[in-house]
């Protein structure tokens, strides 16, 4: 038996139908918003995520053998559109600039369990405004997707700033030190502890590195930060993820929440960063929206003085969150003699947004029956016979009758949402 590599999947027909009207359905919103489409090469000179601070070892890299030089799959699509960017006069006249995008990405993870090795993204790049109306930018185009896409959970947005730990960082001398980056990343409050029980810190900024893992939830809990910690050098960051929180809710009526102990990217991103998570139709919490600020990545790429956020969706992760609508799907049966009026039912059908597929007058019924809402049959080129495959009811009647009746009398057309 022929199989693929662990951490790729197929999707068959049913699945990619959902894939594919997800992704159309973010393209309409990304348009909607003024995101104008790129089309990006599937390979890239290893030097372009090497200089975006990528590990090398999670990257499929090759080498190109026309150049001679180490070359990769695509592992994301921000550093390729930040390249595309500061080689393109026009778009660094005309800032702010508006990108999305579609296409896999392919990762090598520490470890799979699971985890995807080729990941579905469609995305956001918004380079060029400077203050937190881009973080709002996003937080409504989010909204958008969510509205166009008919999802009735609510999708739980996390932010943090940073640029909080950063300062927390290199002001107590800490910044270089890996291990206890690694230990925020994973959260893992004891090690933290341990690593900087024996430096001499102030009392409430050593209490605040210790609890930031932990501290999760909304604006209540940033505006108690800025009392109990009493930290002067991140209050401006804090009081800006207020004013985030305060704008979405008074504008969308929507509630977002706070997590500042997310530190994934901390030398790739600057600034604010969000993820968000949306329960799928089995009840698990799926992640399916990851982004934020990366102005360091412009300077790498010769942008300077410059902002730019934005953000990936993982499609099939999202496409397993929601029930999409679903046309009726007819199955056409007519010989060569009756194919002049089958062709005109066909495209009647097509224009009310019903599917139509064409089998002669060999084919089978009953092979029929579990794949389509409906069968046609064309009889004596005068005659349709329309036979409800859930049902089991059938009707028959005039090509002419048919043309004249109302479709809501002929199908069954509730449709799954």
């Amino acid at each position: 038996m022929f199989k693929i590599p662990e951490g790729f999947k197929d999707l068959l027909p049913e699945s990619a139908e959902v894939f594919y009207f997800v992704q159309q359905k973010l393209y309409q919103s990304f348009l909607s918003f003024g995101y104008r489409p790129v089309l990006t090469s599937s390979v890239e000179f290893l030097k372009t995520y090497i200089v975006s601070g990528e590990e090398e070892g999670h990257i499929f890299n090759f080498i190109d053998h026309y150049a001679n030089k180490p070359a990769c799959f695509r592992f994301d699509f921000t550093p390729q559109i930040v390249r595309i960017i500061s080689s393109n006069i026009n778009m660094l006249e005309n800032l702010p600039v508006r990108i999305c995008y579609f296409g896999p990405v392919l990762r090598n993870p520490d470890s799979l369990y699971g985890k995807p090795r080729e990941i579905h993204h469609a995305g956001i790049e918004l380079i060029g405004v400077e203050d937190i109306k881009a973080e709002l930018e996003i937080v409504f185009l989010i909204n958008e997707i969510i509205r166009n896409l008919n999802i009735n959970r609510e999708i739980k947005i996390f932010f943090n700033d940073n640029e909080i730990l950063k300062k927390l960082l290199n002001k107590t001398g800490l910044y270089k030190n890996t291990e206890l980056k690694q230990a925020f990343i994973y959260r893992d409050i004891s090690r933290i502890e341990k690593i900087i029980s024996s430096i001499n810190l102030d009392g409430l900024v050593k209490k605040f590195i210790i609890e930031l893992p932990l501290l999760c939830g909304d604006k209540t809990l940033l505006k108690s930060i800025i009392k109990k910690y009493q930290i002067s050098y991140i209050a401006e960051n804090i009081n800006q993820l207020i004013e985030l929180c305060e704008f979405t809710e008074s504008i969308m009526g929507k509630k977002i929440y706070i997590d500042l102990g997310e530190v994934r990217g901390l030398e790739y991103h600057s600034g604010i960063v969000f993820d968000g998570y949306l329960e799928d139709n089995q009840g698990n919490m799926r992640e399916i929206i990851t982004g934020g600020r990366y102005n360091k990545l412009l300077k790498q790429f010769g942008i300077n003085n410059k902002s730019a956020t934005g953000f990936a969706l993982d499609i099939i992760a999202l496409s397993d969150c929601i029930t999409p609508y679903r046309a009726i799907n007819v199955a056409l049966i007519a010989d060569d003699v009756n194919l002049k009026n089958a062709l005109e039912v066909a495209q009647f059908l097509r224009n009310k947004d019903i599917k139509v597929t064409f089998f002669n007058s060999s084919a089978k019924e009953k092979d029929l029956k579990n794949r389509f809402d409906y069968i046609l049959v064309f009889k004596d080129n005068i005659k349709l016979t329309i036979k409800n495959c859930k049902r089991e009811e059938t009707k028959i009647l005039s090509i002419d009758d048919f043309f004249k009746a109302s479709l809501n009398d002929i199908f069954d057309l509730e449709r799954k949402e």
